[in-house]
């Protein structure tokens, strides 16, 4: 199991680390000590993402929109168009610049800030689709899935290759999370191995 208490601390550090290598485009390795850390690029930037969108929701931030150079038009059905009019404010204050043409025409001027590569036309629509794939019935319930959905949408995804500063970046914000070691649904965002581990897994090789 990793060790929380060296990143959970109350007091903020920074966590140095030695950078070694992306595998099979989806799992970052560092050197932290003397331990190395795997880290699936996804789940880890669904967990950062989640902890932005949440703390701007709470706080009824609506200037996280990052607006799109050509706005997307998509024809809606009854049933998308009904949630979206019912959950309008969720919407916005998770960072979506939307505007209704008529009863189910929508133009989608903006998305949640985002600072990696994205397919942002799929970003609203995929968001959409799982909420109503998962339908459930309790308010606070919705608005806890729709964040954490919106976070797993827009994430990064497993083969997408990532740039050292890309990397950089997400591993100082994945790092400063109170509870870095797994997403918004549960997956664990970091696997540790330490010396000690890695010398008796070769033993056992060995012998």
């Amino acid at each position: 199991a990793p060790k929380e208490s060296l990143i959970t601390r109350e007091e903020k550090r920074k966590i140095n680390y030695k950078y070694i290598g992306i595998a099979f485009k989806t799992y970052i390795i560092v050197e932290i000590e003397n331990e190395i850390y795997l880290i699936d690029q996804h789940a880890a930037h669904e967990r950062v993402l989640y902890e932005q969108i949440k703390e701007n929701y709470k706080n009824h931030i609506q200037n996280n929109v990052q607006m799109m150079l050509i706005p997307e038009v998509f024809t809606l059905s009854y049933k998308e168009a009904r949630f979206v009019k019912e959950n309008m404010e969720l919407f916005k204050n998770t960072g979506f610049d939307i505007e209704f043409f008529g009863d189910n025409t929508i133009k989608i001027n903006g998305i949640p800030d985002l600072e990696y590569k994205v397919d942002r036309s799929r970003v609203f629509l995929d968001v959409l689709d799982e909420m109503l794939t998962n339908e459930r019935s309790s308010l606070k319930d919705i608005e806890e899935r729709f964040v954490a959905t919106v976070a797993c949408k827009a994430a990064v995804k497993a083969h997408m290759k990532l740039t050292k500063e890309e990397v950089d970046s997400l591993m100082a914000k994945l790092l400063e999370l109170p509870n870095p070691f797994t997403c918004p649904h549960g997956r664990p965002t970091i696997i540790t191995y330490s010396n000690y581990e890695l010398e008796r897994l070769f033993k056992r090789v060995m012998n």
